[in-house]
């Protein structure tokens, strides 16, 4: 049976480590700063990307929901509108440069079943980010955010729902209980991620 699951919290994280300080390098665009990142990772980490683009570029989410998907995952250090171009437009993008390096195919998954995506609706539904920490301005706001996780678990990508809001939520430090923490375990074993991702975001969300 072929290893299918995801390694890594996927193009959440890569966005936020490639766009971290929102500095553009001297002379070097945002797909520039993106082909330097993915040029030093690995294979399965770029087909992980690359599966994740397309799947939100195939997704329901508008143009729109994909602009402020990716606003937040920077927190706000780079939007799309920031280069001129639409939310779809930069996805597009993203999918272009990990599929050189990358392949999705081979990470198929199939959708889950309805408990499982209510499940991870109900968990994103609670994402908020914590007192000390400011949610960047970008258009639609975490309203915003909780709508458009809700909808991408709804139509079948709950697991990388399920990461994109584990990945924020420990970027913008949101207050976890020890139940949400317990949550979080066990949905990650569920979508059958392996034991060291199911440890690394139950220490992510369980501060």
């Amino acid at each position: 049976m072929a290893d299918t699951a995801p390694h890594s919290l996927g193009i959440g994280h890569l966005a936020s480590l490639v766009f971290l300080h929102g500095s553009h390098r001297a002379g070097a665009g945002p797909r520039d700063i993106l082909e330097q990142y993915i040029a030093a990772e690995g294979h399965r980490a770029v087909s992980e990307y690359a599966r994740d683009a397309r799947d939100l570029l195939v997704s329901p989410l508008t143009s729109d929901e994909l602009a402020l998907i990716w606003c937040a995952a920077t927190d706000g250090n780079h939007g799309p509108a920031q280069d001129g171009v639409s939310g779809r437009e930069w996805l597009q993008v993203v999918h272009a440069v990990t599929t050189q390096r990358g392949d999705p195919a081979v990470l198929d998954q199939p959708h889950g079943d309805p408990a499982l995506i209510a499940r991870v609706q109900k968990l994103t539904s609670q994402f908020t980010v914590g007192r000390e920490h400011r949610f960047p301005e970008c258009p639609g706001g975490i309203a915003g955010v909780r709508r458009v996780l809700r909808d991408l678990a709804a139509a079948g990508h709950q697991d990388l729902a399920f990461r994109l809001f584990v990945s924020m939520a420990a970027h913008y430090y949101m207050p976890i209980s020890a139940s949400l923490s317990q949550d979080c375990a066990e949905i990650s074993r569920e979508l059958g991620h392996p034991d060291y991702l199911v440890e690394d975001i139950a220490g992510m969300v369980g501060r």
